[in-house]
């Protein structure tokens, strides 16, 4: 049976909310009720924060080879689980089984691509003459807080997650109060293919709550965060007067150009493919068309 009651995702175990309250996630296909979720509070994120700020070190620490081999461990439990994680995404985003298939794929992805890219992550040696070398040397931030929205959780989770934790970082994650109990297994998927207990910690609750709390920590040393203009404009100027670095996707316009020579009928099915994804309701959707 599914599980209903979805409890944060802390240190490698799912731990009630220190508050004692619980969201409802709903179903769009039926407006029914679905999965309670644990409504986080800013406690709730101290304590993830400082079981990450705990991981950092014994992480950061390892051969980037074997976290690289993690992040691969991850990837293929992750299509092991592909079923089970698209239809917990279904019942959370509506989605047809086709489209949520393909974002847990994508998903997988991520964790294969960075798991391979780990070892790559190097400094350089400068020879600056007079028998002198300078040389740079690329350290992890430490705590990454990572905010999610509710289009894509599982894609969007891995995208963020996966290269903060190939470059040694633990991350404290954020998902959409809407869509939270897929990351939720995500992380617990993680930590069963070897992550260190606090390396990949899941908050579950609200961006007025959870979100602001993340921001805010002092402990949390880089933001990932996509979702609204209106609330990427207020993390920016967060992070600005904290004065620590953010990565911001927010709302975008994508133009899709047919020109004279196109293959008219291939580029219809495009055009209809491109403003109908996700229901309209993502980023990468078109907008707007030009036809020369």
């Amino acid at each position: 049976m599914t599980q209903m009651i979805w409890n944060h995702f802390i240190a490698g175990i799912f731990s009630p909310p220190a508050g004692g309250e619980y969201l409802q996630e709903t179903d769009p296909r039926t407006g029914a009720s679905s999965f309670s979720i644990a409504r986080g509070n800013e406690q709730d994120v101290d304590r993830a924060v400082r079981s990450s700020e705990a991981a950092v070190e014994g992480w950061r620490s390892m051969r980037a080879l074997e976290r690289g081999r993690v992040l691969t461990r991850i990837a293929l439990a992750i299509r092991s689980n592909n079923e089970e994680l698209a239809r917990l995404e279904q019942v959370e985003t509506g989605k047809t089984l086709a489209q949520v298939r393909m974002d847990v794929e994508v998903a997988a992805q991520y964790f294969e691509f960075y798991g391979g890219l780990a070892p790559a992550i190097e400094g350089e040696t400068i020879d600056i003459g007079a028998g002198k070398l300078c040389y740079t040397l690329k350290e992890p931030y430490g705590v990454v807080g990572v905010i999610t929205p509710w289009n894509a959780p599982i894609n969007q989770a891995a995208r963020a997650a996966a290269p903060a934790l190939a470059a040694g970082n633990a991350v404290v994650l954020k998902p959409s109060e809407f869509t939270s109990v897929s990351t939720l297994r995500l992380a617990q998927i993680a930590h069963e293919c070897g992550l260190p207990a606090g390396a990949l910690n899941v908050v579950a609750g609200t961006g007025l709550e959870v979100g602001a709390a993340i921001v805010d920590h002092p402990k949390v040393s880089k933001i990932a965060f996509t979702g609204s203009l209106r609330a990427g404009r207020d993390i920016g100027a967060k992070a600005a007067q904290r004065v620590i670095p953010v990565t911001l996707e927010l709302g975008g316009k994508s133009p899709d150009i047919i020109f004279a020579d196109a293959n008219l009928e291939a580029a219809a099915r495009g055009a209809a493919r491109g403003f109908t994804i996700n229901a309209g309701q993502a980023c990468i959707g078109v907008s707007s068309f030009s036809v020369q």
